[in-house]
């Protein structure tokens, strides 16, 4: 009896192993959720307790005459200004901040010039001739600081976070105005709106620290520190010289 082979019917093709599900995709709002954004801007407001210039009496003398010139200011400053401020990440921890700070700035000066010789032997009397020069002046400094932060954390942790400061500061002289009341000793009086001596453009070193906060709708609050050491001074004059130290306490708001 013949026999009849048989054929071994082929085996199921596998199906091909199902790649590994991917990790749902962070949603972008959340991505965007740093303590630090790579960019972000925001308002100002700085406090300096010193003042600006120096209220000292200054004196000289000149030869033809011969005259004495006694020369003191009075500092009429407000302490409060308020600016702009702009910051770029260049890292997670490092970066640019940069701002604009506007500071009305003025003083009195009473200038008095004493013309011929003074008697010695008259001890409560001074034969000279004097007149006297009243000035008020008015300005407006702008303030920009060009500083490198470091934050003590990361850019993309949450939380609190400190920051230490360096870098340049300009000074912009801007607005200056002035008005002079002369009173000869005759009584007549005079008047003028001379500008006093002063530099447009002036610099000096700022180094700080501060600390962010962030709220829970993102503003971030940032309370801050600084220090400045003018290199060159806006007004340095007979009439009035500046202060080459500068302290600032400043609170900004940033979004």
């Amino acid at each position: 009896m013949a026999a009849f082979a048989q054929t071994t019917p082929p085996a199921p093709a596998t199906a091909p192993a199902a790649a590994p599900a991917a990790a749902p995709e962070e949603p972008e709002i959340l991505k965007e959720r740093v303590s630090v954004r790579r960019f972000s801007a925001g308002l100002t407001a700085s406090f300096t307790p010193l003042q600006a210039f120096k209220e000292t009496l200054q004196t000289r003398t000149e030869a033809v005459g011969p005259a004495e010139f006694r020369s003191t200011p009075t500092v009429t400053q407000k302490y409060a200004s308020y600016g702009i401020n702009a910051q770029v990440a260049l890292t997670d921890r490092f970066a640019v901040n940069l701002g604009a700070i506007r500071r009305n700035v003025s003083f009195e000066n009473l200038t008095v010039k004493l013309v011929g010789t003074d008697n010695i032997s008259t001890v409560f009397f001074d034969e000279r001739i004097g007149t006297n020069y009243k000035t008020k002046v008015n300005a407006r400094f702008i303030d920009i600081p060009v500083l490198l932060r470091f934050y003590s954390k990361s850019r993309y942790e949450d939380g609190l976070r400190f920051f230490v400061e360096g870098g340049p500061t300009f000074r912009r002289t801007t607005r200056v105005r002035s008005h002079t009341n002369i009173e000869f000793s005759g009584g007549e009086t005079a008047a003028n709106d001379d500008i006093p001596e002063y530099r447009k453009s002036a610099y000096g070193y700022t180094v700080g620290a501060g600390a962010q906060i962030i709220d829970p709708v993102g503003i971030r609050i940032i309370p801050g520190f600084r220090y400045t050491t003018w290199r060159t001074l806006a007004f340095d004059s007979f009439l009035v010289r500046g202060v080459n130290k500068q302290v600032e306490i400043l609170f900004t708001l940033s979004f």
